[in-house]
């Protein structure tokens, strides 16, 4: 396997441990129910950036060392793994192979990871049933410990600061410089975007996202200002479940995760702009859209161009700071 396949595979692991950890935050707020699952989760998080650390260092080992790692290891390495079941009987086959061969004739990291892999599937058999802390997990629970670290990502969030400052500062210089009426709007929406996108991992998606939605929001806004708010100012009830139905529609669509549907929401919602009595002027609505779509463009412009290539030194960071906790267990 190539050095690029193994850090894309780590990333996608590191990736997924983290939106375990998360998922875990929002099952303990869902219900007290899930307590025991609560804890068993903690230490899984824990158990996974173990593995993951070992695999690491096992594969670094084997690189540099490959005296230390048997063929019969490698054999034991090569052979495919695609289901929970075949992670069971690769494990077993992996206990009985350390126990015929002995623990001083093993790498630390290889018998380490088998028994941390071992403990994490007892903790997962246990998060399934949800059912009461045995003894020997109790013993697991007490054992694993959450080693605090500083953020890894320093580099990264230094990036999407400047992203945010640059798109601002032009996007102020916009307004200014045209004395366009609707460069607030501009500004609104690039503060929205960068302050969404900057929170997570692929802001440009996020900034596409919204600049899809405030062009969808043009023509669903001008059929919503022309046609349908103009026939339904005479009853509440009608506006009350016209501008419903269109929020419950692209509501739909954004737990769906489809593009441009958040941002088509704000966006059309925004431009509307409601009020009582509704003076329907269609310039300032035309005006009030496009400053919007003008301010989403310029913050993907700003995302485009100031990079960020901060993925593969936050991997080292993170892979350093894995090895390091390791060894002060």
């Amino acid at each position: 396997m190539k050095k690029e396949e193994v850090d894309q595979a780590w990333g996608a692991l590191v990736r997924r441990t983290t939106a375990l950890e998360g998922m875990r935050s929002n099952l303990i707020m869902e219900s007290s129910r899930w307590a025991k699952a609560n804890q068993r989760l903690k230490a899984i998080n824990t158990l996974s950036l173990t593995l993951i650390t070992q695999a690491c260092e096992t594969y670094l080992i084997q690189n540099s060392r490959p005296e230390m790692v048997t063929d019969d290891y490698r054999e034991l390495f090569a052979e495919s793994v695609e289901t929970v079941q075949d992670v069971h009987q690769q494990l077993k086959r992996m206990r009985r192979f350390l126990t015929w061969k002995g623990e001083h004739n093993t790498p630390v990291t290889i018998y380490s990871w088998v028994g941390a892999a071992t403990r994490y599937l007892l903790l997962k058999r246990g998060v399934v049933g949800n059912t009461k802390i045995s003894r020997i997990e109790d013993g697991v629970l007490r054992g694993e410990t959450v080693v605090k670290v500083e953020s890894a990502e320093r580099h990264h969030a230094m990036v999407n600061f400047w992203r945010t400052s640059v798109s601002c500062i032009l996007g102020t210089l916009f307004w200014l410089w045209t004395g366009w009426t609707s460069g607030s709007g501009a500004m609104v929406m690039i503060a929205v975007v960068t302050a969404l996108a900057m929170r997570l991992p692929n802001p440009r998606m996020v900034a596409i996202d919204f600049l899809y939605g405030t062009l969808a929001a043009l023509p669903l806004g001008t059929l919503y200002f022309l046609v349908i708010m103009p026939a339904t100012q005479q009853s509440m009830l009608l506006l009350c479940i016209s501008l419903a139905a269109m929020a419950f529609f692209i509501g739909i669509e954004v737990q769906k995760r489809r593009l441009g549907s958040l941002g088509a929401l704000a966006s059309t919602i925004n431009i509307l702009v409601l009020d009582n009595p509704m003076q329907f002027q269609f310039s300032q609505f035309l005006d009030s859209a496009l400053g919007q779509i003008v301010g989403c463009f310029l913050a993907l412009m700003v995302i485009l161009i100031v990079r960020d290539n901060s993925r593969a030194r936050t991997g080292r960071v993170l892979l350093n700071q894995f090895v390091s906790a390791r060894s002060l267990r």
